[in-house]
């Protein structure tokens, strides 16, 4: 395999893409530390970099299965997994961003970790980093011509390489990003120009219009390289008590209550992916007695959900993106179901953010075919989901 990877260096439009990819494959993987900054090494190599003020303690990666909800009788897939360690934020001089994850290419030769994926993440980044070389030296391309190169002065990256519109993942993952970004500016004095995903969803550049980032110079990243003077990079984020808050605090100052609606249902049941409840008919008369109003998060733009979530006592939802907006306020009671397999991270949030948290596992539906187990539909009991709604309602 490694001689093959050699060979295709040296001629690769004569290899199949597919032995390609398993060579390069093979190669991050035996060559991982060689070919990557981990946060360690970037504050070494970096300009200059800062330690964001948080609050960290008493948090790790085993968090997760120490709070898992259902205890040692359940499935619980603790993904993604958060290690917890104090955000920072690094200037670094002279950076080659390429490749679908527009991964940043240090003087040393070495992408930047934090700019690819999770920390904790190893598979994940294998795969990115391969995804990256392939890039960088046209291994599919049938030209040997050199790309063209834009150049920046001051810039950091806010990119998802995923098509997906996931919520969940822009607003933790991406978003985030920016509570670094600002403590840079403030820091410097530097104004920084914003590289977004070509592909980026409304509700994506609505958050950074409402946290103070509309007036930033945008730039779509759409896999061409470029050369960055001074590339700001921040840790990859994890939900800290500090980033929670920033994020909290800044909406808080951008939007309004509005309502009465004391406790609502987000649903799923448009929803492609899966999880939505196969017998909700037999939970809809549940909820009108308590006088739950049934929403659909699609139906409202992120500033109507950010006030939506401000203004009620409590909600209610199937595992989903939707439970995201538990960070948009500072008190808050969740009821989340489950179809049988317990999956982070809304309990793990829910913890950090002091909210008041109940579960409730059902029945996976098993006459399906989706992706995965994690996404069948569920089969919820009424009389325990009326129960529940007694107790916290």
């Amino acid at each position: 395999m490694k001689e093959l990877f050699y060979k295709g260096l040296k001629n690769p439009h004569k290899v199949p893409p597919f032995l390609i990819r398993k060579s390069l494959n093979y190669y991050t993987r035996n060559k991982y530390s060689n070919l990557v900054h981990d946060s360690a090494e970037l504050k070494s190599v970096a300009n200059n970099y800062w330690e964001l003020p948080d609050n960290t303690d008493g948090l790790n990666a085993s968090l997760a299965e120490r709070i898992a909800p259902g205890g040692d009788s359940v499935r619980i897939k603790k993904t993604p997994n958060f290690v917890f360690t104090n955000p920072f934020v690094c200037e670094v001089n002279d950076v080659i961003l390429s490749g679908p994850y527009a991964a940043g290419k240090t003087p040393q030769g070495k992408y930047i970790e934090d700019m690819i994926g999770r920390p904790i993440s190893h598979g994940n980044r294998y795969s990115q980093v391969s995804r990256t070389i392939t890039s960088e030296w046209n291994l599919y391309k049938k030209t040997t011509q050199p790309q063209s190169v834009t150049q920046l002065a001051t810039a950091a990256v806010i990119h998802r390489a995923s098509g997906s519109q996931n919520f969940y993942h822009w607003m933790i993952d991406h978003i985030l990003k920016l509570r670094a970004i600002e403590f840079y500016e403030r820091k410097t004095g530097d104004d920084v120009k914003l590289i977004v995903s070509e592909h980026i969803p409304g509700f994506a550049r609505e958050a950074i219009d409402l946290l103070g980032f509309g007036n930033h110079s945008i730039i779509e990243w759409k896999e061409n390289k470029m050369s960055v003077d001074k590339l700001i990079v921040p840790s990859w984020p994890d939900p800290t008590p500090g980033n929670l808050h920033w994020i909290e605090s800044k909406i808080r100052c951008e939007t309004n209550e509005f309502g009465d609606k004391e406790w609502v249902y987000i649903s799923r049941q448009n929803a492609s992916r899966g999880r939505k409840v196969a017998n909700f008919d037999e939970l809809t008369p549940i909820l009108n007695d308590f006088g739950v109003e049934v929403i659909y998060c699609e139906e409202y733009s992120l500033e109507e959900q950010i006030e939506l979530f401000r203004s009620v006592d409590g909600v209610i939802s199937p595992h989903g993106a939707g439970l995201t907006g538990m960070i948009w306020t500072d008190s808050l009671s969740i009821i989340e179901l489950f179809n049988g397999i317990v999956k982070m991270p809304f309990y793990v949030l829910a913890d950090i953010l002091e909210h008041e948290y109940s579960y409730l596992i059902g029945e996976a539906v098993t006459d399906q075919n989706h992706r995965g187990v994690r996404d069948r539909d569920l089969v919820i009991d009424p009389d325990n989901f009326e129960n529940i709604l007694e107790k916290q309602l």
